[in-house]
């Protein structure tokens, strides 16, 4: 298992992202045992919104990511997030194919700073999986590490805050299994959830 990055970086996480082509991937994480690389490269409105906005439309994704909406409705979101430095969008692939999307966010900024003491250098994850058309064993919690390696490697993180539905059980068991340690039940404006840290320390390398 190895991590790579290439020449092509970025100075902070979550930076404005402009441009109707995507950029190259620029981080890479080889699963030599699975025979796959995990790779990220920012959201590329021109070209991926299509696919997410089918993803996020699929009914295993209604529930709990709550943005079955409509393509321009969607476009205005990503717009706003892809434009600032609060928050960010990138695309995982598997070698080379899209297989999930990942939001990250400054939890001081965010809703979640209500629940808990947020501090500078926590950063919260979102993760939305590809419909399964894969029998790779592992694959969701390989790519979710994989992006958290990619978070850490960034050093204004400190933390990775995670807060899945408490009722998504896939979910908690993920971040459990990543090594996010649970901290409490807190109460959003859109739905009851589990709160947990990751840290450099905890982060279980898969």
């Amino acid at each position: 298992m190895r991590t790579l990055k290439s020449p092509i970086a970025r100075s902070s996480i979550c930076q404005p992202v402009t441009g109707n082509t995507p950029e190259p991937a620029f981080f890479f994480k080889e699963f030599p045992a699975k025979g796959f690389t995990v790779s990220l490269r920012p959201l590329c409105l021109a070209t991926d919104l299509p696919l997410i906005h089918h993803w996020v439309n699929l009914p295993y994704a209604r529930r709990f990511w709550q943005m079955n909406m409509s393509r321009e409705q969607l476009t205005d979101i990503y717009t706003r997030i892809q434009s600032g430095d609060i928050a960010t969008s990138y695309l995982c692939l598997l070698n080379d194919h899209p297989v999930s999307q990942i939001e990250i966010y400054q939890a001081q900024y965010d809703e979640i700073s209500r629940c808990y003491e947020a501090q500078p250098g926590d950063y919260g994850i979102h993760l939305l999986m590809a419909p399964k058309r894969s029998t790779i064993s592992g694959l969701t919690i390989s790519v979710f590490t994989a992006c958290l390696e990619f978070m850490f490697s960034f050093p204004e993180i400190r933390r990775i805050i995670g807060e899945p539905d408490i009722e998504n059980e896939r979910a908690n068991r993920l971040v459990q299994k990543a090594g996010f340690v649970w901290q409490q039940a807190v109460t959003m404006s859109y739905k009851r959830a589990n709160l947990y840290y990751c840290t450099r320390e905890t982060l279980q390398h898969i």
